[in-house]
């Protein structure tokens, strides 16, 4: 995501409009990679609940799926 919204910056400072074919497949990708990082999270909580498993790597996910959705309406809101 951090990666899509540096390209959509330098695409805006090289004048692309909102309405242009490339900066709306950007946005696309950025609101995809926003529904893959939810899907993540409930991984993670559901990794979380699970009794025979090791819960290390389910917080780990469920951490850093939080901070991206996090970060993608932040990113957003400004």
């Amino acid at each position: 995501m951090l990666i899509l919204t540096i390209t959509a910056g330098v695409m805006d400072e090289k004048g692309v409009m909102e309405d242009d074919t490339e900066m709306q497949v950007v946005g696309i990708l950025i609101l995809g990679s926003i529904l893959l990082a939810v899907i993540g999270s409930v991984l993670g909580v559901v990794s979380c609940f699970q009794k025979d498993k090791k819960k290390v790597l389910g917080i780990i996910g469920l951490t850093l799926n939080a901070l991206t959705v996090l970060g993608g309406i932040i990113l957003m809101m400004i």
